[in-house]
């Protein structure tokens, strides 16, 4: 999608790479701002607020991807843009910050199937607190929208999944992973590698050992921020 928004540039600023870099930038910038944005909404406080995107913008792994051509960053960053417009559809239930954090959620999932998680762990939650009615700031009557967004995100995404495995199958594309690894899938040898590399390699280019446990102390402090913090955003954090 990215792709095809760049090459209609072309017919603007012609062919240049440096227009996707452009895009791909800004979405990961933008992503930062509501990031730092969400947490205004759930803290109220500027430091608190501040670290998370901070750390986030200065992630060597992060900054390089968002620099380049792979739909990965970008993907993140609507992932980050869809919790923010959630967030604020809580603070004031306006029913368009839903729709809009769907759409978010759904062009980001278009774009990495995995960027999906984030959506669906937040419905997951969402929808287990609104059954057991412990969250009151969802006004009855938008139920029934939500439900359609919900349903619209994942049948659009499927679709476009089902396409793609399609299209590949004719063209014998076998480039793309459209799914996920999922852990019930893999051995325990294969578990065991995965886990390796994450702490032996992956981590340490994504972040520090260092800002990792700053991190996690971070998210404790926010966590047992009783005064500030429901149940849900506790929950919501931690996923």
């Amino acid at each position: 999608i990215l792709y095809y928004i760049a090459g209609k540039l072309y017919h603007i600023a012609g062919p240049n790479e440096t227009i996707l870099r452009i895009i791909n930038f800004s979405l990961f910038l933008f992503g930062c701002l509501c990031l730092l944005w969400t947490g205004f909404e759930i803290l109220e406080n500027k430091w608190l607020a501040f670290i998370p995107a901070a750390i986030t913008f200065t992630s060597p792994y992060l900054y390089y991807y968002a620099l380049n051509f792979l739909p990965d960053v970008p993907a993140f960053a609507f992932a980050l843009i869809g919790n923010f417009f959630f967030f604020r559809y809580l603070s004031n239930s306006k029913i368009v910050w839903a729709y809009c954090s769907a759409f978010a959620f759904c062009f980001g999932t278009l774009l990495k199937i995995s960027a999906g998680i984030s959506f669906i762990a937040l419905a997951a939650v969402l929808f287990l607190f609104v059954i057991s009615g412990r969250l009151k700031s969802i006004p009855k009557r938008h139920y029934l929208q939500l439900i359609v967004l919900f349903l619209s995100v994942v049948i659009i995404n499927s679709a476009w999944v089902e396409f793609a495995k399609h299209y590949n199958f004719l063209y014998r594309n076998r480039q793309n992973l459209l799914g996920i690894f999922p852990i019930w899938e893999a051995d325990l040898t294969e578990i065991s590698d995965i886990a390796k590399r994450f702490f032996t390699e992956w981590s340490i280019v994504i972040f520090h050992p260092v800002v990792w446990l700053w991190l996690g102390i971070l998210a404790l402090i926010v966590i047992n921020k009783k005064d500030k913090l429901n149940d849900f955003q506790k929950w919501v954090i931690i996923l």
